[in-house]
């Protein structure tokens, strides 16, 4: 069986090529009430995302729920949200619309296969 990753699996559900994952995750994942000002941020800097699509990045290749959240985990010790745009107004990715995704593209593929196993469906 041909384990599909976190990116596969991400690119079938939403119809986007590979090399769009990071940005797209991004986008997705962020709290809603940031989109506005991330907008402009990402426009004006995009470095201030970089520790956020540095982990999309190290999750990209993931083939279960488990491990991503413990390179959540991981990144969160690391990389914790200071300053008032991350900490206080949120201007970041959710960790969990990020574990959330991930568990629902896992899940699916689970159920449609009937196994524990992620698999690609083509």
């Amino acid at each position: 069986m041909n384990n599909a990753t976190f990116c596969d699996l991400f690119c079938a559900a939403y119809k986007c090529p590979p090399e769009e994952f990071a940005e797209r995750v991004l986008w997705h994942c962020l709290f809603p009430h940031a989109r506005a000002p991330a907008r402009l941020i990402w426009r004006l800097n995009r470095d201030y995302f970089a520790p956020d699509l540095e982990l999309i990045e190290q999750v990209r290749d993931l083939t279960n729920p488990t491990d991503l959240r413990a390179e959540l985990n991981d990144h969160q010790y690391h990389h914790p949200a200071t300053g008032l745009l991350r900490k206080v107004l949120k201007v970041r990715p959710s960790g969990q619309r990020l574990l959330n995704l991930a568990n629902g593209l896992f899940a699916a593929v689970q159920r449609h296969t009937g196994t524990n196993e992620p698999t690609l469906l083509i």
